[in-house]
Parts: C-alpha cells; structure tokens; sequence
C-alpha cells in the first residue's frame, strides 16, 4: 500500500512539472494563472497595413487639360553666343542752302563685306607691321620687326601676302589684323568721302551758274570731230576729240582722257526727251580702293556734250 502511494507521488510530481514547464500556455491544467499572465505579455500582432492603392499609368490617349500650362524640367541656363553688332546707320545728309544733297555713304564694314572682300585694286598699298614679320626668299630670309612698313601686296581670306619693299622678291603673310591695314582703308574712306562730297558740290554750282547764265558755252569742236546731224565723229583710234577736248577742258574731274581704255560707237540717244548722241566707254576712275573700272557714257547733242553719266547708276560723273 505504501509502495502505490509513492508511485502516485512520483506521478502527480512529473504532471505538476510537466503542467508547470511543458503544457503550453492555455492549456495548463494545475497552473492555469500562468495562462493569464502569459497572455498578457504575449506582444499584440499589429494589424496588417493596407495594401497600397494601384497607381494608373497614363495611357496615350490621356489628355491635358488646355487650362493647365505644360509642366517641363529647367533647362540649364546656357551660354549666349556671341551676336553680330547691329549695321551701322548714318544720318541721311541734309540738303544745303544752294539746293545740293551730299549723297550717303555706307559703312566701311559694308562696302567691304565686314572685310572679307577687298578689291584687288587697293594693293599694292604700304602698311604698318603691328607683330614681327618672316619675310623669306629661295636663299633664306629676315626679320623685320613691329612698327616697320612694308607693302602689302594682296589679300587672301584674311592673309595679307606682304613684300618690304615693292621690288623685293621676299614675301611674308601675316594675319590683316597683325597690320594696319583697316586703319589705313577706313582713313582714306574719310578722305575720299570728302573729296567726293566737293566734287559733286562743284558739278551742283556749276549747273546753277550755267542755268543763271543762260547756259555754258561749249567747248570749242575741232574741225571734223562733229558731222552735220551732230553727231561726234571718230579719229582713227576709235576716240572722239569732242570727247576728249570737253574732258581736257576741266568739266569733269574724277574722269581722265588717259583713263579711258575703250570707246565704243556713237549710237542716237534720247536725253531730256530730245534726240542725242551717246559714246560709252570703258574707263578707270580714282575711288577709295584706287583705280577702278567703269563704265560711263557720254552725252551729246547739237555738238555739245551735254554730260558724263555712270550708266549702272545713271549718276552724272563729277
């Protein structure tokens, strides 16, 4: 009897520690506080965060509203390119008290194509070396330094080809800017801008004082230099002394008789709505790049030349 008592002992002993340290919690049978209290330290399970919502992309028939300005990343600022300068205006000239315009000139930069066409007729022309300068020859070369002159003897792009002197055989090229040779144009532009202005200031009072006067009188016509009809005759060259007499006879100053090349036949004209005779020839005249082929034409009527005239302007020549 006493042997059963102590197994029941040892029995209700291994439940007791199996129902302290082994039976889960809420199951326990003899300890059933341990329940409680582990349920209320067991942590509380969070619940479960929504699920996040569905983004739509945007189809391609999505539109924007009109009211609503399209939206567009800052653009980096960017540098600005250089502009070109605006043309130059020159005021239009004012009309004198004797009744003359001076005409209007354009900018250098214009008639040189911002310097990028400068006729052949400028060169040879002297200039002054603002760098050193290789001249070289087919033995060797020299040297000349900054602030010497040379001759510059033609322009290529903006490579001036350059001789010291202008029978020497060296040659050097050297950049337009590394010379003077836009001072040099643009002075002579002014300089030539006034002698032109004159010129025509001259022809202009010359007009009125031969309107005052009831006219000029003609240059004297050698025998046989005009025909009946008055028409000018041709000497055996192929020029006119009427021509040539009225030119040496100081009526006109930017053409020469010895800078005329060529003459062509007298042809019937209208001038001023009465009948005429014209010559044209083929001349050089003295403008800012020097020496430049034109065309002029002459007219003529009842023996008298009546004027010069540039035929692509139908300006009269001073």
């Amino acid at each position: 009897m006493k042997s059963l008592f102590v197994t029941f002992l040892v029995f209700a002993a291994a439940f007791a520690a199996y129902d302290y340290f082994g039976a889960p919690v809420g199951q326990k049978l003899l300890f059933k506080n341990l329940n409680v209290e582990a349920a209320r330290s067991a942590p509380t399970a969070s619940p479960a965060a929504p699920a996040p919502a569905e983004t739509i992309a945007p189809t391609a028939s999505a539109t924007v509203s009109p009211s609503a300005p399209p939206m567009s990343e800052p653009s980096a600022p960017s540098s600005t390119a250089p502009t070109a300068p605006p043309p130059v205006t020159t005021e239009a000239p004012k009309t004198e008290a004797s009744g003359f315009t001076p005409p209007p000139f354009e900018p250098i930069e214009a008639l040189t194509a911002n310097w990028s066409k400068i006729p052949p007729s400028a060169f040879p022309r002297p200039v002054t070396l603002l760098k050193d300068a290789l001249f070289k020859m087919s033995v060797g070369g020299s040297t000349i330094k900054a602030g010497a002159k040379a001759i510059a003897l033609s322009l290529q792009g903006s490579q001036l080809t350059l001789a010291p002197t202008e029978t020497s055989v060296a040659r050097a090229i050297l950049p337009m800017d590394d010379t003077d040779l836009k001072t040099s144009i643009t002075e002579g532009y002014e300089r030539w801008k006034v002698a032109r202005v004159a010129a025509l200031r001259r022809l202009h009072e010359r007009k009125l004082a031969e309107a005052a006067s009831g006219g000029s009188a003609p240059v004297a016509a050698a025998p046989g230099s005009v025909d009946p009809a008055g028409k000018p005759v041709a000497a055996v060259d192929g020029s006119f002394p009427l021509l040539i007499a009225h030119l040496k006879s100081g009526a006109v100053t930017e053409l020469l008789a010895e800078n005329i090349r060529t003459w062509s036949d007298a042809v019937p004209f209208t001038h001023e709505g009465k009948p005429a005779w014209s010559v044209k020839v083929n001349a050089e005249v003295n403008t800012l790049f020097g020496l430049q082929p034109v065309e002029i034409m002459a007219v003529v009527r009842d023996g008298r030349v009546e004027g010069w005239y540039y035929t692509g302007t139908g300006e009269p020549v001073p």
